[in-house]
């Protein structure tokens, strides 16, 4: 491999990447909150107190809390937004240094890293409240540091690694399926320094020392989620038990192929047309196609989500590629594709969010439903976080716990919801169903005759306003019957 050095003029680039991407970001927040996990998300950034321990991925919920305490702002998910596009772009800077530590030209780095920017995935993921982007921003920077570690004294370098990859773990629980890459790219990390290669056996114990240090990151999470200072391997493998599911083609296609659009086919013509660095090849095939298969196997889609870390592997093959080009209208080209990959991400991510449910809208209606934000608001929808983020004097009660192991409606109304109760609530007046749960696919089955129980209790003893105004379905209790 040429050694490869980064200049101050690299460092210049890599600012102005950062200021380019967090600025569109930034500009491009989408207003609908991703599923549950996003609206529970923003809960734990608003009030850590509420963390949940058990978390499996224990770094976000504490770094979410953090940055939001250090600004103030009129919107109380500003801070948490910004994080999200500000870790992306912290990506994507480490990104383009790493494309050019890997000996990739400034044209092609840029490139590469405009097509990982506007990929879909990468798009959406910093324009919404979720685990990835601060995930992708940590891989990125790791990536960096052991391209860069002195693997010329192998006892540094392992060092270097060790202090940085139990964070990758910490950060999301997918990391280990990372691990033949980190190996990998500390042999392209010598070779960038002039030395010669490792030594099968000198790699077999770099692998070790790593495997130890992701081992340690879950140690640590354990310990952190309260389960102890062990492996608790069990949970992970109840999550993958649990949640897959099959058709291999459509996952294909949902949650590889859309998401990565260009990005995907420009880095396998480069893993093809650059046979000159076979251990960069080798590098970035190993950190991207195992995930590629454990998305194949495992069946869930998240939106490319699981596709963000490896994506920055697929942008260095990209780069390697895009090296080779010389001339003009051959960039031309690049620059075409770069150009489509931006109009295919934005719509991604603008479709998404044009499906209505607007955090916004729904404050608006619940101000207007009660005035001075005072009252109690009954819900049941998992993608909206607590309406008390920004309305603090408003209580909302959220029902969907009160589901878990009934057995009857008799038996929700009387021993889990306390009907009755919630009845003397309504009767004070200043009291809102939000029955947004009747576009919800998770509310189904003995839920739904819950859920038509409670609101013939409502109909019969109160006089209703029934508010269908935007997505947001809103009874308003106005007086008694």
């Amino acid at each position: 491999m040429t050694r490869a050095e980064i200049s101050n003029r690299d460092l210049g680039i890599a600012a102005l990447l950062w200021i380019a991407f967090a600025t569109l970001y930034v500009c491009t927040q989408q207003g609908r909150v991703f599923g549950n996990d996003g609206a529970m998300l923003c809960n734990w950034a608003v009030f850590p107190e509420r963390a949940h321990g058990g978390y499996h991925n224990v770094l976000y919920p504490w770094l979410s809390g953090w940055f939001t305490s250090l600004f103030s702002c009129d919107d109380p998910l500003t801070p948490v937004r910004v994080l999200q596009s500000c870790a992306t772009a912290d990506g994507l800077a480490f990104g383009y240094l790493s494309c050019r530590s890997l000996a990739a030209s400034r044209f092609a780095s840029v490139a590469s890293i405009a097509l990982l920017g506007t990929s879909p995935a990468i798009w959406f993921f910093a324009t919404t409240v979720e685990v990835h982007a601060v995930h992708f921003g940590l891989i990125s920077f790791c990536a960096f540091v052991i391209l860069h570690a002195p693997w010329h004294r192998p006892a540094l370098g392992i060092a270097a690694a060790g202090l940085v990859l139990p964070f990758t773990y910490l950060s999301h629980q997918s990391a280990p399926a990372l691990g033949l890459g980190w190996l990998l790219l500390a042999q392209c990390g010598r070779l960038r320094q002039g030395a010669p290669p490792f030594s099968l056996l000198v790699l077999f114990g770099i692998g070790c020392a790593m495997l130890a240090a992701l081992l340690l990151g879950q140690l640590t999470g354990n310990w952190v989620r309260g389960i102890g200072f062990g492996l608790g391997i069990g949970s992970v493998a109840e999550s993958v038990t649990a949640w897959q599911t099959s058709a291999p083609v459509a996952v294909l296609l949902h949650e590889i192929g859309h998401p990565l659009a260009l990005l995907l086919p420009i880095a396998i013509a480069g893993w093809i047309v650059d046979r000159r660095a076979r251990w960069t090849t080798a590098a970035t095939a190993a950190f991207a196609l195992p995930t590629m298969a454990f998305i194949l196997y495992w069946g869930v889609t998240e939106r490319g989500g699981y596709m963000i870390a490896p994506a920055l592997a697929l942008a260095f093959a990209a780069a390697r590629g895009c090296s080779t080009l010389r001339k003009g209208s051959q960039r031309a080209l690049v620059l075409l594709a770069i150009a489509t990959q931006a109009a295919v991400g934005y719509a991604f991510v603008h479709d998404y969010d044009e499906r209505g449910f607007q955090i916004d809208e729904r404050i608006d209606v619940l101000r207007e439903a009660l005035p001075n934000g005072k009252g109690w608001v009954l819900s049941a929808y998992h993608a909206a976080p607590s309406a008390k983020i920004h309305l603090p004097k408003l209580d909302e009660f959220d029902m969907l716990p009160s589901f878990e192991g009934i057995t009857s409606v008799e038996d929700w109304w009387e021993n889990k919801l306390r009907g009755e109760i919630v009845l003397a609530v309504a009767s004070e007046g200043r009291f809102v169903l939000d029955r947004s749960y009747a576009n919800a696919d998770d509310v189904r089955g003995l839920m739904v005759d819950c859920l038509r129980h409670l609101e013939g209790i409502l109909e019969e003893r109160f006089e209703l306003e029934k508010w269908g105004r935007s997505d947001w379905d809103m009874w308003v209790v106005t007086g008694k019957r």
